[in-house]
């Protein structure tokens, strides 16, 4: 090959070369500006004036405004029992029985003794009134007689001894007269024999009652949310630790949840509550009213800490209400409420030396603003600045790479 070809083809190769190096640095730099591109990409919220509420949540029981939890302290068969979970039953309805002879045949024994202590006591007064009566009739005539002994005496027409037997005879009456009214006051209501049929009396009062209890009632109205008796079982002290009968007023529900010491001064009686629950099906909730507030808290069973909860009774208000007693669910108390208010995502808000500034991004153009906050919801948050208004985006989640000034793609 001649020199000339050879210098032709080097120089050849020095342009592809060049062309090549060219290239490259152009696809690096295309490479280099899609990746600054890519890091300044952001996604952006449009402010829009809208609604904010601030909520406690706790979780909850849901049980009627009433209950109670029915036993027996009677060892004895259940002969009847006259109702099924579900009925209704009023106050005092018998909910089962007993078997009650022996408490019969002991009432009825009782009884008997009462009605003969009663008329040994009325005729024992009815005697002492009838020989006081007497007594005093003798002690009126031994009187008359002794006034007329003393103008005898007088007149000169008796003896002394005359008048001193007289006076005697009034003696005596008069003893036989208070001993009278004595017998008469034993036999009265204060007396002795009045006071054993007090005893007696009260003795029937312990059957009866026990006659009663064989009855088993409901001391409220309500529904019958729970039957662990039947026919033939015998109630034992093991019984206490699981009601015979429950009974729940379902017209009134309640959930009880407790709350953090911490919170508990933003709750307040007459509190809007939202209320929800896996029976309720999803999206679906109730309204309830907060309608107690215990005056002391509880501590934490099995808590390092030394918190308290305070206990919060929640009344379900909503008029068509399909709740079950006995389910959980969450209530959702509200304790601040703004309507037509601009918010914000939280992740939004940026705090630098204790103050808080949002990322504007109106025309993909990064503008610290600076703002304060308002009420805090789950997620988002009440913003109050006058450089802000509605339709303006703000950058959510900003990275340190956005800075006042830079450029931004929105991301897709």
């Amino acid at each position: 090959m001649s020199e000339g070809k050879k210098k032709k083809t080097k120089k050849n190769i020095l342009i592809f070369i060049a062309l090549l190096l060219t290239a490259a640095a152009v696809i690096s730099g295309k490479i280099l500006n899609n990746s600054q591109i890519a890091k300044l990409q952001a996604s952006v919220y449009t402010l829009e004036p809208g609604k904010i509420e601030k909520t406690i949540s706790a979780n909850g029981v849901v049980s009627g405004a009433d209950s109670a939890e029915i036993s027996s302290v009677l060892s004895l068969e259940v002969v009847a029992v006259n109702v099924k979970e579900g009925d209704k039953v009023q106050k005092g309805d018998i909910l089962a029985s007993l078997d009650n002879k022996a408490l019969k045949s002991d009432y009825d024994m009782a009884l008997k003794d009462v009605q003969i202590a009663k008329k040994q006591l009325e005729e024992q007064k009815s005697s002492a009134r009838l020989a006081s009566d007497e007594r005093l009739l003798d002690f009126d005539e031994a009187k008359r007689q002794n006034d007329i002994a003393k103008e005898l005496f007088q007149e000169g027409s008796i003896s002394k001894d005359e008048l001193v037997q007289s006076d005697l005879v009034l003696e005596k009456a008069n003893f036989a007269l208070n001993a009278a009214k004595d017998a008469l006051n034993k036999a009265s209501d204060t007396g002795a024999a009045a006071l054993g049929l007090q005893i007696k009396q009260e003795i029937l009062a312990s059957k009866k009652d026990n006659l009663d209890k064989a009855n088993i009632k409901s001391p409220i109205k309500g529904t019958v949310t729970r039957v662990n008796t039947k026919v033939g079982r015998i109630p034992s002290a093991q019984d206490q630790m699981k009601a015979l009968f429950v009974v729940e007023n379902l017209d009134n529900l309640l959930i009880n949840i407790s709350i953090s010491e911490y919170d508990i001064s933003n709750i307040k009686l007459g509190q809007t509550v939202r209320i929800t629950s896996d029976v309720l099906g999803l999206g679906n909730s109730l309204e309830g009213k907060v309608s107690r507030i215990a005056p002391t808290g509880e501590s934490v069973a099995g808590s390092a800490t030394k918190e308290m909860r305070i206990p919060v009774e929640i009344k379900i208000t909503s008029p068509d209400n399909k709740m079950l007693a006995g389910v959980n669910a969450k209530a959702d108390i509200l304790i601040a409420k703004k309507e037509n208010v601009l918010t914000l995502p939280l992740e939004a808000i940026l705090v630098e030396n204790e103050a808080s500034f949002v990322l504007l991004g109106n025309d993909n153009i990064i503008k610290k603003i600076p703002v304060s906050t308002g009420i805090e919801g789950l997620t988002s948050v009440e913003v109050i600045s006058d450089q802000l208004k509605a339709g303006d985006k703000v950058i959510l989640n900003p990275s340190e790479e956005m800075t006042e000034g830079r450029e931004f793609t929105v991301a897709e």
